[in-house]
């Protein structure tokens, strides 16, 4: 193995990134490279799929994310605030799991434009994590644009102190305004703090001829003509999924950056994925309750005492439903519905009808 992507956007970052995960697999095989990384834009949704596929022919998956950073609070939203990029990568299962955690914050906590997350969100669950600077919207490439040259130092400082090892400087030639200046420092800050190197490319797209079709994707994203001058697009067709050839060549002043990938794809440790099971949410029970079984049998009785007469026949026919719904572990499931539309219908927000065959259960 000779070097890894470890900065590539696939069609889950959306209206962004423009290589199939089929496709990705494919040249990845074709060119002889055993391991690559994914890294959409702020989610996991290509992870699955793309792990099953790359595992399925011999390829070594390594789970990513480019986050959306933000230094202030992520509660904290104004419209002058613009998040910064960083790269986060799956170490080993702790790391997929608090990948997970970030990603789902980001969203439910931090959204504004874009998912994003905190500087607290990241301290507590870095562990497991390999961090990178990420493109020339990273926070320590930004605050270089900005001439805050001592500011991207304590940045690096920053980042080093939290992950050590795990953290590394990206350096990428693709042809972005600023980008020679911007590499320069990075490189100055590298040797200056002892923190390696790695080179990414950035792919947004699988070969060079394909960057049409991604510009496309920009217009279409944006609300923009194609003819727009004014409207956002890359600066060259340079993001595209390049050979180990490729890269060597790109960085031959800097081989180490070339073989710091490969040293980096083998920190990384199997993920165990376990498909076609239900990973139910637990529900928190009142504590006189022994479990989310024995609650949502009371719950049932009580609901049906109030609608029709208790019967033998109708007991049966509970203690039935009950004992699927148990066998197939689906109680918390329950228990969180009756919540959802018990708190819904206090609101006074519609509920139902659902599906058809809700009506044949006594249970629901």
């Amino acid at each position: 193995m000779r070097f890894v992507h470890l900065h590539l956007h696939t069609q889950y970052s959306f209206l962004d990134g423009a290589i199939k995960i089929d496709d990705l697999i494919n040249k990845v095989n074709n060119l002889g490279m055993n391991a690559v990384a994914i890294t959409d834009h702020g989610g996991l949704f290509g992870v699955v799929e793309f792990y099953l596929k790359a595992i399925k022919e011999g390829i070594k998956p390594i789970i990513g994310m480019e986050g959306y950073f933000t230094y202030g609070k992520m509660e904290e939203k104004k419209k002058e605030d613009s998040p910064y990029h960083i790269l986060l990568l799956a170490k080993n299962e702790e790391g997929y799991k608090n990948l997970i955690k970030i990603s789902s914050v980001s969203y439910l906590k931090g959204f504004y434009g874009k998912p994003r997350f905190d500087f607290d969100t990241l301290l507590k669950h870095h562990k497991g994590l390999i961090i990178g600077s990420a493109c020339i919207e990273g926070i320590i490439a930004k605050d270089i644009r900005k001439g805050n040259i001592e500011v991207a130092r304590e940045h690096a400082a920053l980042f080093k102190e939290l992950k050590g090892e795990d953290f590394y400087i990206e350096i990428m030639r693709v042809g972005v305004p600023d980008e020679d200046r911007v590499n320069d420092e990075l490189l100055k800050i590298s040797r200056d703090l002892d923190i390696p190197i790695i080179a990414t490319n950035d792919a947004h797209y699988l070969n060079r001829e394909d960057h049409v079709a991604h510009d496309v994707l920009l217009a279409i994203q944006t609300n923009k003509k194609l003819e727009d001058e004014n409207r956002m697009r890359f600066p060259s067709s340079e993001f595209y999924v390049k050979s180990p050839e490729e890269m060597e060549e790109l960085f031959s002043d800097l081989p180490e950056a070339i073989k710091n990938t490969v040293q980096l794809a083998e920190k990384i440790e199997y993920i165990p994925f376990e498909t076609g099971k239900y990973h139910m949410p637990e529900f928190d029970i009142p504590p006189e309750f022994s479990s989310p079984g024995e609650y949502l049998k009371h719950l049932v009785e009580e609901g049906i005492k109030s609608k029709m007469a208790f019967t033998e026949e109708v007991k049966e026919r509970i203690n039935y439903e009950l004992s699927v719904i148990s066998r197939m572990g689906f109680e918390g499931y329950f228990l969180i519905i009756n919540d959802i539309v018990k708190s819904a219908r206090e609101m006074g927000i519609f509920v139902g009808p659902g599906r058809g065959s809700a009506a044949g259960s006594l249970v629901l």
